[in-house]
């Protein structure tokens, strides 16, 4: 298991905890970074074993890819629990000011 692999992953457990939206963007930024190592691997006529097993190039990018799609979707699945819980907090949000004015075009001072 390469070390700095495993440090990016507990680094990522962490940010995770105090943030799930943060957790998963840095989810993706690990995957590139795999995705970029790996590409430098295959340049280099290496090839990568996953627990002794060799990848090839073209199951190594479908992992990636796979890897991607789980990514965006605890992106997304973050982002709407987010959206709920600031729902949640701030259930009465203004959306426009409304001025009530008399039928003269005066301002009502009762509603001041």
């Amino acid at each position: 298991m390469n070390p700095v692999i495993l440090l990016a992953v507990v680094v990522q457990s962490v940010v995770s905890r105090q943030s799930r939206v943060a957790g998963a963007i840095v989810g993706f930024v690990i995957t590139t970074g795999v995705l970029l190592w790996g590409l430098s691997v295959y340049a280099e006529g290496n090839q990568i074993q996953f627990f002794a097993v060799p990848l090839s190039q073209g199951a190594f990018f479908l992992s990636c890819a796979v890897w991607f799609f789980i990514d965006a979707r605890a992106l997304r699945a973050a982002r709407r629990t987010g959206d709920a819980a600031l729902a949640a907090r701030q259930p009465y949000l203004i959306d426009s000011c409304d001025v009530r004015t008399s039928r003269s075009g005066a301002s009502d001072d009762r509603l001041q």
